[in-house]
């Protein structure tokens, strides 16, 4: 029970530090392209810098949350995602979870994986959608040989209603440097992720899975 609590209170630490980060720094855009605009900041006591993608979608609020809750299909759009599942066994409620990845990375690097701790916040006034994850470095997970683990990694998705069938996606991704890739690499990947990411979400957001499971989301939460 004290580890728990322990934990709650790290997160929120984690997230407040991240959301005062990106209130704070300014954002230069530094691509634009394919209907996703990616922007650029310091990251605050970091080597590395903090990306912003930003993307409008012509589908509803609730069939991208539909495909970003699919954590098994995290390998079709996720950039360089090769492996995701969540764990239940540490799962606290459908908008509290954790969630174990795995990140192929360009040789002559070792690729990563971590579990990350996510948590969904439903704003029905300002119909808005934000989920904040983190990577957790006190879990265990089996050692895989030549895999690094993600310690340093922290994400938010924002998703806002636009219209009935019109939503804003924001991405934003701090991710530090492990191994022996530097802070240069570390920002190519992060900017790649960010720009990608959100060009694949658009590509499968179309499958009709995702309406059937946007609309049983849409029951949970009204």
């Amino acid at each position: 029970m004290k580890f728990r609590i322990h934990l709650c209170l790290q997160i929120i630490v984690c997230f407040a530090a991240l959301q005062n980060a990106i209130a704070a720094e300014e954002w230069e855009l530094v691509k634009d392209g394919d209907g996703v605009a990616v922007y650029e900041s310091r990251w605050e006591g970091y080597s590395e810098n903090q990306y912003k993608g930003v993307s409008v979608v012509e589908q509803p609020i609730e069939v991208i949350a539909a495909v970003l809750s699919d954590i098994a299909s995290y390998p079709e759009w996720f950039y360089r995602c090769t492996e995701a599942r969540k764990l239940k066994d540490n799962e606290t409620s459908v908008l509290d979870f954790q969630l174990y990845i795995v990140i192929n990375v360009p040789w002559p690097f070792d690729d990563r994986h971590g579990i990350f701790h996510a948590q969904t916040t439903v704003e029905p006034v300002s119909e808005k959608i934000v989920i904040n994850s983190a990577a957790r470095a006190e879990f265990d997970i089996p050692p895989r040989e030549d895999y690094i683990r993600i310690t340093n990694s922290t994400q938010r998705w924002i998703l806002e209603k636009l219209t009935l069938q019109t939503t804003r996606i924001t991405f934003i991704n701090q991710t530090g440097s492990s191994g022996s890739m530097s802070a240069f690499i570390t920002n190519l990947g992060s900017q790649a992720t960010v720009y990608q990411s959100l060009i694949n979400m658009r590509s499968v957001a179309g499958r009709p899975r995702y309406e059937k499971l946007g609309a049983e989301l849409k029951d949970r939460f009204n």
